[in-house]
């Protein structure tokens, strides 16, 4: 498991939480929008605020950490986003239909035991990569 944060005082606070028994996860400072990540090369992303964070500070900089998202994201890989921030709409149409086939636009949800994604606080999309390679 990879986590990333633009601020290394972000990284270092993740490092104390985290402790030095955790040897299986990996902490670095990064840019969402130029992350140091080959290729295709991860399987799943799970997004918690993340992309809530960087829409406020301008909708041209979200769009390129979509970009990024969809550069580094392996071929049937998994992405998950937790968000309130943005209007269902833009975040919807970010996640281009030629790149990612929409799982969970954000509406209720069902588990198979029947569960529902209700009282988040939070709506909950996903989204899996399909086979086109990203330009």
């Amino acid at each position: 498991m990879m986590a990333y944060d633009y601020s290394e005082e972000g990284v270092n606070r993740a490092r104390e939480l985290f402790g030095t028994d955790r040897c299986d996860v990996e902490l670095i400072t990064a840019d969402a929008t130029t992350l140091p990540l080959d290729t295709a090369s991860v399987h799943a992303t799970l997004d918690k605020g993340t992309l809530d964070a960087i829409f406020i500070t301008g909708k041209e900089i979200f769009i390129n950490s979509v970009k990024e998202m969809t550069r580094y994201t392996a071929p049937k890989g998994r992405a998950v986003s937790i968000s309130r921030v943005i209007d269902p709409d833009v975040l919807l149409e970010a996640f281009d239909n030629q790149y990612w086939e929409n799982i969970n636009d954000g509406t209720l949800a069902f588990a198979t035991d029947g569960e529902a994604t209700i009282d988040l606080g939070a709506e909950l999309y996903s989204w899996k990569r399909t086979d086109v390679p990203f330009i």
